[in-house]
């Protein structure tokens, strides 16, 4: 039954946050609509964000860049190289301790050294097409990735309206159904009304009610779907 159903979901809730199951538990707070602020949010704008904001993408364009750089390492294996060095130095030699300003002399030197690769086994063009084969796949998992992340926002995005929608008619639908039963209460009292009708009035605003409740939960479901889709999901804002 519904007992049975909630003291499931209390220990659920424990073993999420690593709770002992004998430690007291109390749930506060109202059961009311989250704020439709994504609602009328601009589709494009939260994809950009998720861009953003959603670490696995971040990693994603991390691996495509790091492969971006072994691309241009080994394709410089092919070209050639100068390295030009210099250096001076001041130094001296003599017999004791008794050195002087005299004693020492200066002596420099400059060098400049060419590398032109010839050929070194195909070790560098092996370096190369293994380089490129792995930015190839990082870029075909990037795209992947952000048309993923494009799609399930957009998903997510009409069933929130979607959601939202039946909220508004289920709202209508309580509103009638406690009218009925404000009606028939009155036309009891009177006596133009049987029991019956007030039994059958007061189902119907309870079955109204509990509609009403779940599109509440359905509401914020998919609220909060939509704000982890998008990377914005605070923990204080499900709390």
């Amino acid at each position: 039954d519904a007992r049975n159903g909630y003291s499931a979901a209390v220990d659920h809730l424990k073993d999420l946050l690593g709770m002992d199951k004998s430690e007291a538990f109390q749930v506060t707070g109202s059961f009311e609509p989250r704020p439709a602020t994504l609602m009328a949010a601009d589709i494009p704008a939260l994809i950009g964000q998720a861009y953003v904001e959603r670490p696995e993408y971040q990693m994603q364009r991390l691996q495509k860049d790091m492969g971006i750089k072994k691309v241009h390492l080994a394709r410089a294996e092919f070209r050639p190289t100068m390295a030009f060095s210099s250096a001076l130095q001041w130094q001296a030699q003599k017999d004791d301790f008794s050195v002087g300003r005299d004693d020492f002399e200066r002596t420099s030197y400059a060098g400049l050294s060419l590398r032109i690769p010839i050929f070194n086994g195909f070790g560098s063009r092996a370096r190369y097409g293994e380089a490129r084969a792995e930015l190839r796949k990082a870029e075909i998992q990037e795209a992947s990735l952000k048309n993923l992340i494009a799609t399930e926002i957009r998903t997510l995005h009409n069933e929130l309206i979607q959601a939202h929608e039946v909220l508004e008619s289920q709202k209508e639908v309580v509103a009638q159904a406690k009218e009925g039963l404000r009606l028939a209460n009155l036309l009891y009292e009177e006596g133009a009304a049987t029991l019956l009708e007030v039994i059958d009035a007061q189902l119907a605003a309870t079955q109204a009610g509990t509609s009403y409740f779940r599109a509440i939960y359905q509401f914020n479901t998919a609220s909060i779907k939509l704000e982890r889709a998008v990377g914005i999901l605070k923990l204080k804002s499900i709390l």
